[in-house]
């Protein structure tokens, strides 16, 4: 789902001066589901013009399924705002994918490729136009949440869908500084070992494989 397109397809109606598309887990039913956050060009503008003004757009597989009117809008990395004007890019222009600069983000990487079935993904990559969906959302934040030792929420992985961006919130929340990058380390250090192998480094580290 390509958030960005939705939201300049909205942008391109008359009556819209400016808007931002969001994505969220619907807790109550587990899907994901959109809100659009418009500045109209004047008040009285009817939603449902722009749910059909999207809907006639073949290439969109989204509909906003919310809409949620704003006098402004804020001017940060997560909004669009105004006229085409838009934030620098938070990775760089380059296509390729951006290979990992840590254990951190080379651990979640690897999470990533397991559940979404995508190889290479780059730490810039958008969780949502890999094909991410609510459900895998949900296994990736356990599988992080098992992993790290942390209380990450759902949200999380939505309103920061890059790995870069889920890096950064699990260091932020660590309770001791540096914890994050160890566990990390552990899991590189076990992947790949078979049965046998894990069996006797837990038998000649005395049941510990931390770093």
């Amino acid at each position: 789902m390509n958030l960005d397109a939705v939201r300049r397809a909205l942008v391109a109606h008359p009556q819209v001066r400016s808007a931002h598309i969001e994505a969220s887990i619907d807790h109550t039913d587990g899907t994901l589901a959109l809100v659009a956050y418009v500045v109209p060009v004047e008040a009285g503008a009817d939603p449902a013009e722009w749910t059909e003004w999207i809907a006639r757009r073949q290439d969109l597989d989204g509909t906003p399924l919310r809409f949620v009117l704003r006098e402004t809008l804020p001017v940060d990395t997560f909004a669009w705002v105004g006229d085409g004007e838009e934030p620098a890019p938070a990775g760089p222009a380059d296509d390729r994918p951006v290979a990992p600069r840590d254990v951190i983000e080379e651990v979640l990487i690897d999470m990533w490729e397991r559940e979404l079935g995508v190889n290479p993904i780059g730490v810039f990559d958008s969780f949502l136009e890999l094909g991410g969906h609510s459900l895998a959302a949900i296994r990736i934040v356990n599988r992080v949440r098992r992993a790290f030792r942390t209380e990450l929420p759902y949200d999380d992985l939505l309103s920061g869908p890059t790995v870069a961006e889920l890096a950064k919130r699990i260091v932020a929340d660590e309770v001791e500084p540096g914890r994050t990058a160890r566990i990390a380390a552990v899991h590189l250090k076990v992947r790949g070992l078979s049965a046998e192998q894990l069996r006797q480094m837990l038998t000649a580290t005395g049941g510990r494989v931390g770093t």
